[in-house]
């Protein structure tokens, strides 16, 4: 018998069902709403049914999705994945039946009375409907095209692909090493071999190679190099003067090759712009029935109490 992770398997199912959809909206609802808890009653679900348990019923769709949660949960252990129809039923067997008969039994013990388990309910179930029914609404935004155009020509500078540069570097303690180590370039000596000789980065085993960079892609500490590195004066090829780095060496770099930068069409980015003006849509669509929820249900935060 396959041996099943024995975790808060059912908490985890509850954390990811509330919160696959709240990431980056939970701002957008109102701070407190009072709403009682629904009485439940039996019901008979849609879907498959592979399992009666008392008065609960088990669906093919909810035993595949507590597989597809188990197995994400230990997938760094793939041979404990569940994949087969018989590890499926085991699972069936040992876990979401053996779960709802302990369902049963503490609800017949009034168990679901209890005020923490109230509690817990109660907040599932704003998280589950509010995730549902925030679901349908962005579900109803689209994407026209002449606002993925409008998007795209507005920020289209953005999506292009950035000059790059090649790039092989010396860096010494002193600036008199470093200008030594520059009237040798100037003599013929070759920049890789000096670089292995004298530099003091972690290039220096490669030859000083530090490979493509992109202006200002790597913060401030680079901001004086990549100012000397993509200086116009700089062609393929060229060595540059010794200059002080922001981290006090002294550097020569060399630029090995240079690609220039590219400017995109909307058909090469159609996808990312249409995901960018989608969500911006949805998040004005959430916004806009944010304020009219406020002005419609009273909502009262004790400020005090927050400790």
């Amino acid at each position: 018998m396959k041996i099943y992770y024995k975790g808060n398997l059912i908490s985890i199912l509850i954390f990811v069902l509330s919160l696959s959809f709240l990431a980056g909206c939970e701002d957008l609802l109102p701070k407190k709403v009072t709403i009682e808890p629904s009485q439940k009653k039996e019901f008979k679900p849609q879907g498959i049914i592979v399992a009666q348990v008392g008065d609960t019923y088990i669906t093919l769709a909810q035993l595949n999705e507590e597989i597809s949660t188990y197995n994400e949960i230990l997938k760094a252990t793939p041979e404990a994945a569940i994949s087969s129809t018989k590890d499926k039923l085991d699972y069936l067997n040992n876990e979401i039946v053996k779960r709802n008969l302990f369902y049963i039994e503490a609800k017949s013990k009034g168990f679901d009375k209890d005020p923490k388990t109230q509690d817990l309910l109660n907040q599932v179930e704003i998280n589950l409907v509010a995730n549902n029914f925030i679901q349908q609404k962005i579900n109803s935004v689209k994407a026209e095209p002449n606002e993925i155009q409008n998007f795209f020509n507005t920020y289209k500078d953005q999506f292009n692909e950035k000059e790059q540069r090649e790039i092989r570097e010396i860096a010494v303690s002193t600036k008199t090493e470093a200008n030594e180590i520059l009237i040798e370039l100037l003599r013929g000596s070759n920049f890789s071999n000096l670089a292995r000789q004298y530099s003091k980065t972690k290039t220096s085993s490669n030859g000083g190679y530090v490979g493509y960079i992109e202006k200002d892609k790597r913060g401030q500490d680079y901001a004086i190099f990549d100012e000397i590195v993509f200086s116009s004066t700089l062609k393929a090829g060229d060595n540059s003067t010794v200059f002080q780095g922001d981290d006090n060496y002294y550097y020569i770099v060399k630029v090995e090759n240079i690609k220039p930068s590219k400017a995109k069409s909307l058909s090469e980015v159609h996808d990312i712009v249409s995901k960018n003006v989608l969500f911006y849509k949805q998040q004005e669509e959430l916004e806009k029935l944010y304020e009219n929820l406020s002005k419609n249900i009273e909502v009262n935060i004790y400020n005090k109490k927050i400790k």
